[in-house]
């Protein structure tokens, strides 16, 4: 019997209890740093979790970071189709209304990503729902409005040959003539019951209402509805909510062989004990080996929640989880092309001062909760600017006012001089002459 699936807050307690948890099995720079190819030829793993922000991407961007994009590429080249998941706190869950940002991140990563209404660590569940095939067929939000439309021109399409008939139907008779029949003989009145009227002129008597000829229904009328009744219905294999796959590209693909998962990310208190819930879910042993997980350390953003990640580097004493494998000859070395680029002392002097809701503030969207931080942002820097100009002006002005008074300083002592030595030289020409 697998597991309950516990909230996220008491997967944190276990991990405080239990400091163990959050060791991983290989610490890496970065994910060019690791040989998948090798890891799924030798160790036989054939599917991957990985996280978005901070590992892939940087935050709030969907992206990759461009120093990734090579590795990148060969680690979803490394697996099957639909067998490299995306799965983020971020994009996919209910802080991303109308999944707008897992479709963009699917469309830009060219992969799926997954939909979850619990944060990690736990949605091991629903990741191995979906690794199991248990989640349906993954498709995108622009392949169901693609659908959608079709169908709704359809029905269009077939409302407007019903209200032609509807139409015709109405206007085929006295409007434009006598009623007649295929031979183009008049009809009788006793034969009108086959055109939509009653016999003996009893079609007055409900109402004098004329009834109109029966139309036929629109085809696929009863096929769309049975439709619906079977799709609407949530498929829910795993006893919780309905999980929905967001993918771009080819679906998940079904294998036979036993299912081997590694989960790479740069946050312990989520990716590490996201793959300790999984080895949970799948074997029930915490010390399995079919389960790796793997951290990376060199980070776009290294100072993205700082504090959480000082007390993750304490309480794993940045040591590796113990086991008979050493995960460590799969580390690649690094190339040049991959490094990330290091923080100059003035950026770096900023990014410790200034905090990252105000050094990268997010876009003003039409969400209303999203316009205080830029507008006072926009504020200060207005400000800013304003002060900034006075100050220039006014440095200009004093330099003006400075250079004029000095002249005027120097005229004036040039007078005086001037003043003191006009008798001496007055009595000196009286002398001589």
């Amino acid at each position: 019997m697998p597991p309950a699936r516990l909230p996220n807050a008491l997967i944190y307690l276990s991990s405080l209890l239990r400091p163990r948890l959050l060791r991983p099995d290989l610490f890496v720079p970065t994910i060019a740093n690791v040989d998948f190819r090798r890891l799924r030829q030798e160790k036989g793993f054939n599917a991957v979790v990985v996280d978005k922000d901070n590992c892939v991407t940087v935050p709030n961007e969907d992206g990759v970071y461009p120093p990734f994009k090579d590795a990148w590429k060969d680690l979803v080249a490394a697996f099957p189709p639909g067998r490299v998941l995306v799965v983020s706190n971020s994009a996919g869950t209910r802080k991303d209304p109308g999944a707008i940002a897992a479709e963009a991140v699917s469309y830009s990563l060219r992969t799926p990503v997954l939909l979850h209404t619990q944060p990690k660590p736990g949605c091991a569940p629903s990741i191995l729902s979906y690794f199991r095939g248990e989640l349906g067929e993954p498709t995108t939000l622009r392949s169901r409005i693609r659908a959608q439309a079709q169908k709704e021109i359809a029905e269009e399409k077939e409302d407007e040959r019903m209200l032609l008939d509807k139409w015709r139907s109405a206007v085929e008779g006295p409007i434009l003539g006598p009623l007649v029949d295929e031979n183009g003989e008049p009809v009788r009145p006793r034969e009108r019951s086959e055109f939509g009227g009653h016999r003996n002129g009893e079609g007055d008597q409900e109402g004098g209402q004329r009834h109109m000829p029966d139309v036929p229904r629109r085809r696929g009328d009863a096929e769309v509805t049975l439709r619906k009744g079977r799709d609407d219905v949530p498929k829910d294999k795993a006893g919780g909510d309905r999980e929905i796959i967001e993918a771009i590209g080819q679906n998940a693909v079904e294998s036979s062989q036993p299912l081997k998962i590694i989960v790479l990310g740069d946050r312990l208190f989520t990716d590490t004990l996201l793959a300790h819930r999984l080895r949970l879910h799948m074997s029930r042993d915490a010390s399995s080996q079919d389960v790796i997980s793997i951290a990376t350390t060199q980070l776009p953003r290294p100072n993205d929640v700082r504090l959480v990640r000082w007390i993750e580097n304490v309480l794993s004493r940045r040591r590796v989880r113990e086991g008979p494998l050493d995960w460590g000859r799969y580390i690649l070395r690094q190339e040049p092309g991959t490094a990330v680029a290091r923080e100059g002392l003035r950026a770096r002097i900023w990014r410790r001062l200034v905090p990252v809701w105000l050094r990268e503030p997010a876009p003003m969207t039409r969400d209303p909760r999203s316009w205080p931080v830029p507008i006072l942002l926009g504020t200060a820097r207005g400000m800013v600017r304003t002060v900034t100009f006075i100050l220039r002006c006014t440095a200009v002005g004093v330099r003006w006012l400075w250079a004029r008074a000095k002249r005027r300083i120097e005229q004036r002592k040039a007078g005086a001089k001037a003043a003191v030595v006009a008798p001496e030289v007055e009595q000196t020409k009286a002398k001589i002459a």
